[in-house]
């Protein structure tokens, strides 16, 4: 059926209960939509000595809950935790370790991998090998996440969550792919132009304070580097590189009021801040921190 794709924490963190207002960068980009359609077993035993342990392992079509399935190839994908109680300390540990493993149909003979394409600049090399039309490119990535929650005598409840996700991200230049997709979002339908192969990484981490039962104070930062590959200096002319390799981090704070068990109002704040580039930069308009800061006021209803 369709389910939320097994893989860190984020994901499976129900949008009614999560304290900011949008999953963290990296896991918007690599699971847009969060669900997939496919075929899933878990284990969760409910008794004895393993009931702290989590496993779940599915295979999935890899394009979204809604899109139609655009190619021959599968993905697998999986997530092990545990937990880890300490209840005479009023302290509890949760961990997990996720593995994807899947690929991406070149409609092309056009394949971009990282390297050199000159002396002196790193970038993306062009393959142009007619083996490269329909063949698949690697998409993986592995995670690990956690999660820490404390019951201090004093502050009341803490929970500090933290994920960190690297790997092979297959995409297109810095053009939209059909239905408003940008260049490394994972795509929901077939790329029809030259696919870029790129080494990411992303983190989050996140860090809640209870107040009493009526409040919640929010502190969140991540990091998306679509490109783990180059740094700002790399953004010359001939380095085949583009507006989707530029590094994001969002630093996110808020104050959560809850009215009652279902309503809650929430007013939350982002600083976003791109990868600055050196003047004279071919992708213009990123020499400086574009201002696209966010402001969320909300009111939801759960029931």
């Amino acid at each position: 059926g369709i389910f939320d794709r097994p893989f860190g924490y984020e994901i499976g963190y129900s949008s009614s209960s999560r304290e900011s207002p949008e999953r963290a960068r990296v896991i918007q980009t690599l699971f847009p939509g969060e669900r997939d359609l496919g075929f899933k077993v878990f284990f969760a035993p409910q008794l004895g000595d393993l009931r702290f342990y989590r496993a779940e392992l599915a295979l999935i079509n890899g394009a979204g809950p809604l899109a139609n399935e655009f190619d021959n190839f599968k993905d697998l994908v999986g997530r092990v935790g545990a937990q880890f109680p300490f209840d005479d300390a009023g302290l509890a540990l949760d961990a997990g370790v996720s593995g994807y493993f899947g690929n991406v149909r070149n409609d092309t003979k056009f394949l971009y991998t990282p390297g050199s394409p000159s002396p002196g600049i790193n970038g993306f090399v062009l393959d142009s090998s007619s083996a490269n039309r329909s063949a698949g490119v690697e998409r993986s990535y592995f995670g690990f996440d956690t999660q820490v929650y404390y019951d201090s005598p004093f502050l009341g409840g803490i929970v500090l969550r933290g994920e960190f996700v690297t790997g092979t991200q297959p995409g297109v230049r810095d053009t939209s792919v059909r239905g408003g997709m940008t260049a490394t979002v994972s795509p929901v339908a077939q790329p029809t132009s030259a696919l870029y192969r790129r080494d990411f990484t992303g983190w989050y981490v996140t860090f809640i304070q209870n107040i009493a039962e009526i409040g919640q104070v929010v502190l969140k930062y991540d990091c998306y580097d679509p490109n783990s590959n180059v740094s700002a200096a790399d953004f010359v002319a001939g380095s085949n590189l583009s507006a989707a390799d530029i590094r994001y981090t969002t630093f996110g704070f808020g104050y959560i009021h809850h009215l009652d068990g279902n309503l809650k109002a929430t007013a939350y704040y982002e600083i976003i801040s791109n990868e600055t580039l050196p003047a004279g930069s071919p992708q213009r308009g990123f020499t400086e921190d574009v201002k696209d800061n966010v402001l969320t006021l909300r009111l939801q209803y759960k029931w």
